[in-house]
């Protein structure tokens, strides 16, 4: 009961009837043409999304707004919003090994803030983007390498 998903609204991770949702893993799961976020990750602990296929979206691929997340092995396309979207103070995730492309927006943003201990390595955002990556994040211990 801790996840709702709405056809063509992608997937909302939220405190839902009293429950917080922990160690949730989304692997392969292919959106197509989600009209707003692909993924909203609101609350939750230990939320792993790995591989998968988005594409043809009206808004973000993810918002991102809770800790202990990891995002591996994404390739999204043609989304007319932003890509990965960090909001301010949140730490403690993980954004590898992406593809990214056609997005109207940035590829990946972290918000201005007090964001701390995160990784975003090995990210492609190379072709048709408004951005590639965007870092407002003030902690001192996160490790930005090797994108594209």
């Amino acid at each position: 009961e801790s996840i709702l998903v709405k056809p063509q609204k992608g997937i909302e991770v939220k405190t839902w009837g009293g429950a917080f949702p922990t160690f949730l893993n989304f692997s392969n799961i292919d959106i197509d043409q989600p009209q707003g976020v692909a993924y909203q990750l609101t609350n939750g602990n230990y939320i792993h999304i790995t591989g998968g296929n988005l594409t043809d979206g009206a808004g973000n691929i993810i918002n991102l707004s809770t800790t202990l997340v990891s995002i591996d092995g994404l390739e999204a396309s043609t989304f007319a919003g932003n890509g990965i979207v960090v909001l301010a103070g949140i730490g403690y995730f993980k954004i590898l090994n992406n593809r990214l492309y056609n997005i109207t927006g940035t590829a990946i943003i972290v918000s201005a803030g007090a964001s701390d201990y995160y990784m975003i390595n090995h990210n492609d955002c190379s072709v048709g983007n408004g951005g590639k990556i965007s870092d407002g994040g003030t902690g001192v211990n996160k490790y930005i390498t090797e994108n594209l």
